[in-house]
């Protein structure tokens, strides 16, 4: 039975792999496994991959940010949220991503502030806009964010890339 295995079998291509040398196992997870049942294609568990999908936003690369902090690409707009509640924050947020959008922006800079001593948990709009950014309702609006270079407003700012529109 094993030389029919070892007849089907494909060896694995993977950063560090070595032929003949196999990570040491645990024998309790082998003798814990179930034996596999054979499905239908139709009844068979779906199994999504842990890999980041095409619409979770990404970070913007080091060499972007370097540009944009020193000029060579121009920020399309920019927009404060200071002093804004959450709410409103949230909803200008996502006009203002959206009319950038429309009009072709690529690269927009958001400023949230740093929070203050006076404001018990410093800074709310800080910590919330990444989680916006993130979240279903920018999916079509943002590729991208990451914090801003010192010049712009260091932790108290984000460059948003903007999702070209398609179609």
């Amino acid at each position: 039975m094993w030389e029919k295995v070892a007849r089907t079998a494909k060896p694995l291509r993977r950063p560090g792999f070595q032929a003949g040398k196999f990570p040491a196992t645990d024998k309790k997870s082998h003798a814990a496994e179930p034996k596999a049942k054979s499905q239908s294609a139709a009844t068979a568990p779906s199994t999504v991959p842990k890999t980041r999908y095409r619409h979770e936003p990404t970070p913007i690369d080091r060499r972007t940010a370097r540009r944009i902090a020193r000029g060579s690409i121009v920020l399309d707009a920019r927009i404060d949220l200071h002093g804004d509640h959450q709410s409103e924050a949230f909803e200008r947020l996502y006009r203002f991503l959206a009319a950038t959008q429309a009009d072709g922006g690529r690269l927009v800079l958001v400023i949230t502030g740093k929070g203050g001593p006076g404001y018990g948990d410093r800074g709310v709009l800080r910590r919330s806009v990444p989680h916006w950014l993130a979240s279903a309702r920018f999916r079509l609006l943002v590729s991208g964010f990451d914090q801003a270079h010192r010049a712009h407003g260091g932790t108290g700012a984000f460059y948003v890339r903007i999702r070209r529109i398609v179609g």
